[in-house]
């Protein structure tokens, strides 16, 4: 569901399971979306680790094997992540211009900015605090594995998120 050539039509049929209703809900009208962003290069790697673990890449959980993987997808694994990005933000624009789309990125919910983030999300949710979610667990931020890319993939896979996306 991820063709980085796909139109907004297209990317609704896949993504909404043949409906081209990505956005479904229990007949009641839609609030708002929220939109989470996250590195690409984070996201490249939970890719990576996620597909080693279930053994549909025979790669080894190393820098070497994730060197490797990055050689041969970056460039189509950024395009097309960051095409569903785009795709689903002009799908909800063009389809849906009365909805409020609010847009994060990862790391607004770690460290200091955790409080601001979820109050401003439950701002635009128009939900008030109560005893299910007055109390904040700290944000678990997940090891960082920028060192595993070589400078070179870490610069290319920046530069290519920032074309596609930002």
């Amino acid at each position: 569901c991820t063709d980085g050539e796909m139109d907004v039509d297209s990317f609704a049929m896949c993504c909404g399971g043949g409906s081209g209703e990505l956005f479904q809900s229990s007949g009641a009208a839609l609030a708002g979306i929220v939109h989470l962003w996250r590195d690409p290069t984070d996201n490249l790697m939970a890719h990576f680790l996620k597909d080693v673990h279930a053994k549909r890449l025979i790669l080894p959980r190393t820098k070497e094997g994730f060197r490797e993987f990055v050689n041969k997808t970056m460039v189509g694994f950024m395009r097309s992540y960051t095409s569903w990005h785009c795709n689903l933000l002009r799908m909800s624009k063009e389809r849906m211009p009365q909805v409020p789309v609010l847009t994060y990125d990862y790391t607004d919910y770690s460290g200091p900015r955790n409080k601001a983030t979820v109050e401003k999300l439950l701002q635009f949710l128009d939900l008030k605090r109560d005893k299910t979610n007055g109390v904040l667990p700290p944000f678990k931020t997940k090891r960082n594995y920028s060192s595993w890319y070589t400078p070179e993939q870490y610069a290319h896979a920046k530069h290519l998120g920032s074309i596609y996306y930002r």
